[in-house]
């Protein structure tokens, strides 16, 4: 039996009237209320996303190479200029992002430990710094509390620059 796909989409029924959709960009799922929860597929701009699936229209998942920001990441915390960034999310009022900067391990760790010292009256008590350091290895981890929030910043050297990895924690009212 020979079967010809003329559309280059795919809509399957997968009962309650729910609907699967196959394509080219990805995959999408329509659930009975008509919400519509994807994940896509962006060949040009080599990226991966994930919307939908309980998050707020604004929040979604990124994977990719230059991503943008999400759309709530607080103005006041650093972020290279050359920032290549890999990934990038906001669900339920947590945000993450990863990035790569060739800027010198140094220079970086310098530029979060300013933001931390800037910010010291807006974080409840003090901010905890963890650093580890020796010839082939080299990081810091930057943690402060404010309020209902958790900022969390990680920064790696490696051979090509250095590595960030920024979490902000949403616990919820405090």
């Amino acid at each position: 039996m020979t079967i010809i796909f003329l559309a280059g989409c795919i809509a399957i029924p997968i009962g309650d009237g729910n609907k699967l959709r196959l394509s080219k960009k990805g995959i999408t799922v329509t659930d009975e209320d008509g919400d519509e929860h994807s994940i896509t597929i962006d060949e040009e701009e080599k990226s991966l996303s994930i919307t939908g699936f309980g998050m707020d229209e604004d929040e979604g998942i990124q994977l990719g190479e230059n991503l943008d920001l999400p759309e709530t990441f607080p103005e006041e915390i650093p972020i290279a200029n050359d920032a290549q960034i890999l990934s990038s999310s906001s669900v339920g009022g947590n945000i993450i992002v990863y990035y790569h900067t060739d800027l010198p391990y140094e220079d970086v760790k310098h530029e979060y430990k300013n933001y931390y010292e800037a910010e010291a009256a807006s974080f409840d008590g003090e901010v905890q710094i963890t650093e580890q350091e020796d010839v082939e290895y080299k990081n810091i981890e930057l943690e402060g509390i404010k309020g209902n929030e958790s900022v969390h910043v990680y920064i790696e050297a490696d051979e090509e620059g250095t590595t960030v990895y920024i979490g902000i924690s949403n616990e919820g009212e405090a």
